[in-house]
C-alpha cells in the first residue's frame, strides 16, 4: 500500500467514519448516495467521468485527495482495500469499476516508475518503502530516482505534496 495514501487516510480510520451513515442509495445512470454526517445531510454522486460531494470540494478524478465521504463509501460500502484505492484512479480502472463493481483494480503489473521506467512490482512484490506515489496525480516514482534528479516534488504534476521524501 502506498505510504502517502495510507498517511492521508489514517485520520479517516481513526473514528472519523463513526458519525457517517448511508441514508439512501439511488441507482440510475450514476450512483447517488445521501449520507448523514453528524447532523448534516449531503449528497455524493459517482459519475463515470467525475465524483461529486456537495459538502466538500470536488477533486480531479485522477487525484487521490478525496473527501472523507467519498472514502467512506469506497471503503465501507464497496469494501475496497487500500491497494485497490491506490490504483482506482489510474488508467481506466475507475471506468471499469464504475461499470462493474466486481472489477476492482488489484494488480501493480502495469505500473512503472515515471523516471527509470522500471516496473513497480518485482517478483510479485511491491516495496512501498522505496516508492513514492503522488496524491495529486497518482503516479509512482522510486525515491532513488527522485533523489538522482534532485526533485522533491512530483515530476508529472509539479505538486510539492510530500514533505516526507527522504532528502
Amino acid at each position: 500500500m502506498s505510504r502517502e495514501l495510507r498517511e492521508y487516510l489514517q485520520p479517516y480510520f481513526n473514528k472519523q467514519f463513526n458519525n457517517i451513515f448511508i441514508i439512501q442509495q439511488k441507482k440510475n445512470k450514476n450512483n447517488t448516495f445521501i449520507l448523514k454526517d453528524g447532523i448534516i445531510k449531503l449528497k455524493v454522486l459517482f459519475f463515470k467521468d467525475k465524483i461529486e460531494c456537495n459538502w466538500c470540494t470536488n477533486p480531479k478524478l485522477c487525484s487521490l485527495k478525496k473527501c472523507k465521504h467519498i472514502y467512506f463509501l469506497l471503503i465501507n460500502h464497496y469494501k475496497l482495500s487500500i491497494d485497490e484505492l491506490c490504483l482506482l484512479w489510474r488508467d481506466n480502472n475507475w471506468e471499469n469499476f464504475f461499470e462493474d463493481k466486481q472489477k476492482k483494480p488489484n494488480s501493480y503489473l502495469n505500473e512503472d516508475c515515471g523516471i527509470c521506467l522500471e516496473e513497480i512490482e518485482q517478483n510479485n512484490y511491491v516495496n512501498f518503502t522505496k516508492i513514492y506515489q503522488c496524491l495529486d496525480c497518482g503516479n509512482f516514482t522510486h525515491h532513488k530516482c527522485l533523489k538522482q534528479i534532485n526533485k522533491d516534488h512530483c515530476i508529472f504534476c509539479y505538486k510539492d505534496n510530500n514533505p516526507s521524501l527522504p532528502f
